[in-house]
């Protein structure tokens, strides 16, 4: 009796209008958005490629100086080194963060420096994002999912099947259960057919790689894209079991669609900032530069507060000293911002969590390795080069040293490791969002359930 009532609802599926309508966006949409993804990454990878390139040239010609001196003040002080930030693996498939990441980075001595991306390609890229695979899904596969089963119940109701079928011996149970199977499967099978062509394309592009690891990322990608249709799939029906006619379910429908993707995610990151607002970088930076000066200032009384000379070894142990003291007070300032913008992140995270949007999007992101922990990845790999960068330059030659450095080949000179997130950790960081897919199916599913057990069908 299940599979003849799931076969009735698939087969009135397919001979929609609504189902070709469905089908053909699905096509367009998301093939069109891994197209695109996935030609930007193979031109960034290039970009990163003949950067890297012409990167090693400058060292080469740094290191054909004659004077010793030269090349090593004009790679440790000066020029520095440059490396190109390579785009994340599956960034052909999700954007995420990696607009907004550097193309490069700069790391000397003293200081390090990212490198932005240019507008070279298209003014408008900053204006106007590129509609990934998290856009396609969150916003226009969520709507086209309402579209598909609001009438569900209610619209079977008006045209009067609903009665005519409630008129044989055929359980409520089993027919809601054949409704939610037979629609589900009609929206979802496209859907992974248009995903299939489009990751097949960018692996035949060389843009994806198909390695186990990014199987995986991709496997669980999807499964909770699928989960996220399903909430919004899973609402209508529960929607249209609630009411009896099909205006009304729809207006209900598209307004909690409005709340949940328009508002509350644009919302949350407002409220996260007036709740918990934060200090300012601008007056950090301040108070970091009020630090340099008043260490600076007493490097330059130190002979006249302790009576010796401007050189020699004391001297010297008390400015290295006042260099400790300056970089303790300048490390505190950034550990309070980094703290409070963490707290203010935290928040807008957990607040924007409240929409089932905001759960595909974390997910995504952490899964493809585009979000935030791919941006600290990159953080913290440039406080890395730029310590091996003093280091090596220490080794080399020895700090307020007034003799020439030693002898140093490019092996050397340390280059830029970027140790993204492993698989545990990304599955680990979507365990919240999966849990919340789950629970906002069950409910909305129980409450269709109860409401169609009690649904007057005349």
């Amino acid at each position: 009796m299940l599979l003849t009532l799931i076969r009735k609802e698939i087969v009135s599926h397919i001979l929609s209008l609504r189902f070709g309508v469905t089908f053909i966006l699905f096509i367009l949409l998301v093939f069109a958005s891994i197209y695109v993804t996935s030609n930007e990454y193979r031109r960034d990878a290039d970009e990163a490629r003949a950067r890297n390139r012409a990167a090693a040239a400058a060292l080469d010609r740094m290191m054909d100086q004659e004077q010793l001196r030269d090349r090593f003040f004009d790679i440790f002080y000066n020029r520095g080194r440059h490396d190109a930030v390579p785009p994340p693996a599956l960034s052909s498939i999700v954007q995420g963060l990696r607009p907004a990441m550097p193309a490069a980075v700069n790391a000397r001595r003293y200081a390090s420096r990212k490198i932005g991306r240019t507008m070279e390609r298209n003014p408008l890229a900053g204006l106007l994002p590129i509609p990934d695979l998290v856009y396609v899904v969150g916003v226009v596969l969520s709507l086209l999912s309402i579209l598909f089963a609001f009438d569900s119940v209610c619209g079977e109701k008006e045209s009067g099947t609903l009665r005519l079928m409630m008129s044989n011996p055929v359980p409520r149970d089993q027919v809601l259960l054949a409704k939610w199977i037979g629609g589900y499967l009609s929206l979802i099978v496209p859907f992974l057919i248009a995903v299939a062509g489009g990751l097949g394309y960018a692996w035949w592009t060389g843009a994806l790689a198909l390695t186990d690891e990014n199987i995986t990322r991709l496997g669980m990608l999807l499964l909770v894209a699928c989960m996220y249709i399903s909430v919004f799939f899973t609402l209508s029906v529960a929607i249209s079991a609630l009411t009896h006619r099909a205006p009304t379910a729809l207006f209900i429908c598209l307004f909690v669609w409005v709340v949940w993707i328009l508002v509350i995610p644009n919302l949350a990151p407002v409220v996260a900032k007036i709740v918990e607002p934060g200090h300012s970088a601008r007056k950090i930076a301040e108070e970091k530069d009020a630090v340099r000066r008043e260490i600076g200032l007493l490097q330059e009384r130190l002979t006249l507060t302790t009576g010796k000379l401007s050189y020699g070894k004391d001297i010297e142990r008390e400015r290295e000293k006042l260099d400790r003291e300056r970089d303790r007070r300048i490390n505190q300032w950034d550990r309070f911002l980094a703290s409070s913008l963490k707290r203010q992140t935290l928040l807008a995270a957990t607040l924007g969590r409240i929409s089932p949007s905001a759960c595909w999007t974390y997910s995504a992101v952490a899964l493809t390795d585009t979000g935030p922990a791919a941006y600290k990845s990159l953080d913290k790999a440039v406080e890395e080069l730029q310590n091996e960068m003093s280091r090596a330059a220490d080794s080399i030659r020895t700090p307020h040293s007034r003799e020439d450095p030693k002898e140093f080949t490019l092996q050397q000179v340390p280059s830029l490791r970027i140790r993204p997130p492993g698989l545990g950790e990304a599955l680990k960081s979507t365990i919240n969002d999966i849990l919340i897919l789950s629970i906002l199916n069950v409910v909305f599913f129980m409450t269709a359930f109860v409401c169609f057990l009690r649904y007057d069908v005349r």
